[in-house]
């Protein structure tokens, strides 16, 4: 009946990851029979909201596109009020929203209510990949999120230990919301796998890597692996797409690729960059195995992706990659280049060119993703309802919080 208006900001440039757990998220709200929430992305007019097309209802503003008078009245009424976004709650007040998801508080006791998200705690448990600055203003938006939201969610049990063991005084309400993918694109209006390879020009099986050139996502121990089995004669072909750019280090990329050619790897390691979404499920269909190395992850949607297609996938052995528990996984030390070249080498040429039947996996898949949408909508629910209880009874959201 869609009578629940959520709001979405949708924010930071660049971070495929979380374009696609809001994609995942609002697909699996569409599928919810009778579903009651009607999601909305707020965003500015220099976005890019074309994943979200029937998906979401868009609202656009000039206070998220930076540099524009309505942004520089927000930065300065942040900066006047620096614990109250009035700008951002009278443009949700006007939209009649119910909750603000997976986005900063707004301020402790708003009569609109905060469902906040922390997808990681990466950067304190690789603190190596952030620069002070950004580490810093991890922990002041996390401290703001668990002091100031009416309650928050976490991806995983995993990540429930991390906010634990952190230096975050959290005393709000905290759930977890695992994610889980369908593809939304059905069999046949796939490429074949030689309409694929003829329109990336692939002349051979391949293993594929969907994740974009973070540091993190550890793309040179698969240059490594790749290094020692090509000195046994051995020369399988990696595929990789996702983002090029990792604002946290804008020269990793082509320092990946001067490895590449220092070893000879032109051949062996394939760099699409950013495809159409059809084309990486076929590029993930009809790969050997897909791949994820990862040093990190908060949940993994290459891990969920390939479990919706049924996939072999190779692993690094993080807590959370087990916590998803993919079927058919084959796990590898993150820091072990021998393991991963084994995995590989064991699997190459391993490929059943028989068709897929994306439709049974989906079939198999969709009560995971029914689940998905069901608990985030009962989330939902209970924190409207607990906010509107406690607002009708005159006592703040510091009281809900305990």
């Amino acid at each position: 009946m869609l009578n629940v208006r959520v709001a979405f900001i949708l924010g930071q440039v660049g971070w495929t990851g979380g374009i696609n757990y809001y994609r995942n998220l609002f697909y699996a709200l569409k599928l919810l029979p009778n579903s009651n929430i009607q999601p909305i992305i707020f965003a500015g007019f220099k976005s890019d909201v074309s994943d979200f097309e029937g998906l979401a209802f868009i609202v656009r503003s000039r206070q998220f596109d930076p540099k524009t008078l309505p942004w520089l009245i927000g930065k300065f009424l942040g900066k006047a009020f620096p614990r109250r976004n009035y700008l951002l709650y009278y443009l949700l007040r006007k939209n009649k929203i119910d909750l603000l998801s997976h986005s900063g508080a707004l301020w402790r006791g708003c009569s609109i209510p905060t469902l906040g998200w922390i997808p990681d705690f990466q950067h304190l448990l690789l603190p190596e990949f952030f620069s002070e600055k950004e580490s810093a203003d991890r922990n002041i938006e996390f401290s703001n999120l668990t002091k100031n939201c009416t309650a928050l969610v976490l991806s995983s049990e995993n990540a429930l230990r991390d906010l634990s063991q952190s230096h975050l005084q959290n005393t709000i309400p905290t759930y977890i919301l695992r994610f889980a993918s369908l593809l939304k694109t059905p069999s046949d209006q796939l490429l074949s796998r030689s309409e694929l390879m003829k329109k990336y020009k692939i002349s051979r099986s391949w293993f594929h890597i969907p994740n974009q050139f973070w540091v993190h996502k550890n793309h040179k121990l698969v240059i490594d692996a790749l290094s020692i089995l090509k000195s046994k004669n051995k020369c399988p072909l990696v595929i990789t797409t996702g983002n090029t750019q990792d604002y946290r280090n804008p020269s990793y990329f082509s320092s990946l690729m001067n490895l590449v050619t220092e070893n000879n790897l032109e051949h062996e390691f394939r760099i699409l960059g950013m495809v159409p979404y059809e084309d990486v499920v076929a590029l993930m269909k009809y790969s050997t195995a897909v791949i994820n190395p990862s040093r990190f992850e908060g949940w993994s949607t290459t891990v969920e992706e390939s479990k919706a297609l049924g996939k072999t996938i190779i692993l690094s052995d993080i807590p959370v990659h087990r916590e998803q528990d993919p079927q058919y996984a084959h796990y590898f030390d993150v820091n072990s280049v021998d393991q991963l070249a084994k995995c590989m080498e064991f699997l190459e040429g391993s490929f059943n060119e028989a068709p897929i039947n994306l439709q049974h996996v989906a079939t198999d898949k969709k009560e995971a993703v029914l689940a998905f949408a069901e608990q985030y909508e009962n989330i939902v629910l209970k924190v409207i309802n607990g906010a509107k209880k406690n607002l009708d009874e005159g006592i703040s959201s510091s009281s809900i919080a305990g």
